[in-house]
């Protein structure tokens, strides 16, 4: 339970605290409500097409890797890269 408080907390500080200094909120949100819908579908789809396309080298380099755990692999150090200072290593 201590763990799912301070990955909420975490979050809770990255989207208060951080992100609003390398972009403010009004401005992306400008610049997305601007954008069309099939710019908003490329958006969407580049991205899903990005992430289920991040587990595959994690599977080459790993026999017996499931895609589910690769993904989720990825994922979390992504995350944890863009969060903590130092990265995955901390």
């Amino acid at each position: 339970m201590i763990v799912v408080g301070l990955s909420v907390a975490i979050i809770a500080a990255t989207f208060a605290l951080l992100l609003p200094r390398i972009a403010g909120y009004g401005e992306v949100w400008h610049v997305v409500s601007n954008l069309s819908w099939p710019w908003l579908a490329g958006l969407g789809g580049a991205t899903v097409l990005n992430i289920l396309t991040f587990p595959l080298p994690w599977i080459v380099v790993l026999p017996g890797l499931s895609y589910v755990r690769a993904l989720l692999l990825t994922q979390i150090s992504t995350a944890l890269t863009l969060i903590l200072p130092g990265g995955v290593p901390v």
